[in-house]
């Protein structure tokens, strides 16, 4: 991407404004379903970006809204079959640092973008994120707790992992993204998101977009997957362990 200069009479957001238009406009095509799964394209930016007005005053309003976009649009360069090697040789922060060089953000704009993209992955809110941060980790969160969401998460990892194990169907402890074994332990691992969230406020957000229905659907699922295998359904304990103290408010 060419760098882009601030002619005179241009106000530095009015320049921001250009910069993330030709930033979508270059990351569009390698967010269409040829080149990265349903959970993880363009519209799941987009439902994202609509969370911003609401995300925002949990936040104390401090969150500027063309970080946000930006931080949106990069954060998931890396699941991208077209740019994934050459995001893989310098690794995601540093490839969206190098992105952001040409942006008209300041210095410390571009840093709280790079760090919130490296962080977004790490669910639970941490002492040292920063509200930038805080805001993409709600937003990706909230967006798989809907009906859309749900389907996303069949879409992207239910092409790759069968939905329930025959043997050993339930059982969740825990597991990070790269040890899941199947769709059920995946959508486990997406609740336990939910105690994830900064505050309790968040977690409101989250039960106006449905999560309450996500959990009603995991119980759905967790009795056919008990009656196809014959096995005991332990679906409680699981969603104990995924929700932790706010098991008992399901």
């Amino acid at each position: 991407m060419e760098e882009i200069m601030r002619p005179l009479g241009v106000t530095q957001q009015e320049a921001i404004e250009t910069w993330l238009t030709t930033l979508k406009n270059r990351f569009r095509p390698h967010y269409t379903l040829e080149n990265i799964s349903g959970g993880h394209d363009e519209p799941h930016v987009g439902r994202m970006e609509t969370l911003y007005d609401e995300i925002n005053p949990l936040l104390g309003n401090v969150v500027d809204r063309s970080e946000f976009v930006a931080a949106g649009w990069l954060h998931n360069v890396d699941r991208s079959r077209s740019l994934h090697e050459e995001v893989e040789k310098v690794g995601l922060e540093q490839y969206c640092r190098g992105i952001l060089k040409t942006s008209p953000f300041s210095s410390e704009s571009q840093n709280r973008i790079a760090v919130a993209v490296r962080e977004h992955i790490n669910k639970p809110a941490a002492a040292s994120d920063g509200p930038l941060t805080l805001a993409l980790k709600t937003a990706d969160a909230i967006d798989r707790f809907n009906a859309v969401g749900v389907l996303s998460i069949a879409a992207h990892r239910g092409s790759k992992l069968p939905i329930y194990d025959l043997e050993k169907p339930f059982g969740f402890t825990g597991v990070e993204e790269q040890d899941l074994k199947t769709l059920y332990h995946d959508f486990m691992r997406v609740t336990s998101w939910y105690s994830h969230l900064f505050s309790d406020e968040a977690r409101e957000l989250a039960n106006k977009y449905g999560f309450r229905t996500f959990i009603g659907f995991i119980r759905w699922l967790a009795t056919d997957i008990a009656r196809f295998t014959n096995q005991p359904n332990t679906v409680e304990q699981d969603l104990a362990v995924a929700l932790g103290p706010y098991y008992s408010s399901f």
